[in-house]
């Protein structure tokens, strides 16, 4: 072994022992963080009326909580339209559009928990009923949780293309098999 290399090595190894004694001794004790009801999910309905119907688990923030957006057909086909337009498409691509957009729209889930792990919407199902009777049912997919931002909760999210056009309302339901409990939102025509 080179033994000017020696001392260089002695030194790395004080200065790394010294961080991390240093780290280890003058870190403060991370904040208690207070979840309680303070934050209020918004549901946004492009012009839909979207209740949710919370119940007892619901109410109870401390763990997390569920948001929804929905968004029309007339919402997905004037926004896709206009990044057709913007790519000067052909007609026979916009003609396409038409029928490959979902007769119903659809419907972005957001799920806000307190873990990267229980934010995985892997762990969720999502069940949507018009009237008595279910017209779709889907499992969450495995997707990495997003990184909290302001309200500290890790979210993760997922779409719903939805087949039928909504006549009068549909209700969704957003079961957490982690915690249990579900959430549930009734989108209705204005």
């Amino acid at each position: 072994m080179n033994l000017h290399l020696r001392p260089k090595v002695i030194r790395v190894m004080i200065f790394l022992f010294s961080i991390t004694l240093v780290g280890c001794v003058s870190l403060p004790e991370p904040p208690k963080l207070n979840f309680d009801s303070h934050v209020v999910p918004v549901n946004i309905g492009n012009g839909y009326i979207i209740d949710h119907l919370e119940n007892e688990k619901s109410r109870d923030r401390s763990y997390g909580y569920v948001q929804i957006k929905y968004f029309d057909y007339d919402f997905q086909y004037n926004k896709e339209l206009a990044k057709l337009n913007d790519r000067m498409a052909s007609n026979g691509e916009i003609e396409k559009l038409k029928s490959s957009i979902s007769k119903g729209g659809y419907i972005v889930i957001e799920v806000y928990r307190l873990t990267i792990g229980a934010a995985n919407t892997k762990w969720f199902e999502f069940i949507i009923k018009d009237g008595k009777k279910e017209i779709y049912r889907k499992k969450g997919r495995t997707a990495i949780a997003n990184v909290p931002l302001d309200n500290k909760y890790w979210w993760g999210s997922d779409v719903i293309f939805l087949p039928v056009e909504i006549r009068d309302k549909i209700t969704l339901y957003v079961v957490d098999g982690v915690m249990g409990g579900r959430d549930e939102f009734i989108i209705q025509v204005p």
